[in-house]
């Protein structure tokens, strides 16, 4: 989806070129967007190697439609690039092994969505690993540990730095405010909401308690 997209976001960018006067084209020097520039993970094997098909197809149909439009023959016959989809558990693995953070523009996916009562011993394994040293991590879906992950990933911390914080204690939540201080500063709104909610209650039954009793029957 991603590479057939960028692939028409270019395709428009050609056009325009082209409409603007610029008549010699060279697509093969302009079109720089391939196959091997997409980096993915994928626990199952069968839907990897779809993946990999499918970006050769997706590659193929953006460049018979480059060809149509401009009248120019662009192939990339043999095919040349490598593709980088790796089948492993996106949870395990070094995400910088697959491709260094400093190289990588979006991160972005379709994790699965697992209730914490729902997870079955490998997913609930791979899930502690990530949520080590986050308080009530366990209690969150299996999808949270996508985000973790990601935001390490993001932050340039390795698997092994990480270990290495959490076994002397010094991974604290200003390692990624970013992504931690928001919802540090959401609990700690909903604390105080309920605080301000316990006490109006409080006052409320006080002041129910002492309301003097005032009687309407006449006197016989």
């Amino acid at each position: 989806m991603a590479c057939r997209e960028l692939r028409l976001l270019k395709l428009d960018v050609l056009r325009v070129s082209h409409e603007s006067g610029q008549q010699h084209l060279d697509v093969h020097q302009l079109i720089r967007i391939d196959v091997d520039q997409f980096y993915g993970i994928e626990i199952e094997e069968f839907p990897a190697r779809i993946a990999q098909v499918a970006l050769w197809l997706i590659d193929h149909q953006m460049n018979v439609r480059v060809s149509e439009e401009f009248g120019l023959y662009f192939a990339r016959i043999p095919l040349k690039s490598t593709l980088h989809i790796h089948c492993a558990n996106a949870l395990r693995l070094e995400w910088n092994e697959v491709l260094p953070a400093e190289r990588a523009n979006y991160v972005f996916g379709n994790s699965p969505f697992v209730g914490a009562k729902f997870m079955n011993d490998k997913q609930r394994s791979g899930v502690a690993e990530v949520f080590d040293g986050i308080a009530s991590g366990g209690l969150l879906d299996l999808v949270a540990a996508w985000y973790v992950k990601a935001a390490h990933y993001r932050c340039g911390l390795w698997q092994e730095e990480l270990q290495e914080r959490r076994r002397t204690r010094r991974l604290p939540v200003r390692a990624l405010p970013e992504i931690y201080e928001p919802a540090a500063r959401s609990r700690e709104s909903e604390a105080r909401q309920a605080r301000f909610s316990k006490r109006v209650r409080s006052s409320s039954r006080a002041k129910r308690k002492t309301s003097p009793v005032v009687s309407c029957r006449e006197p016989v």
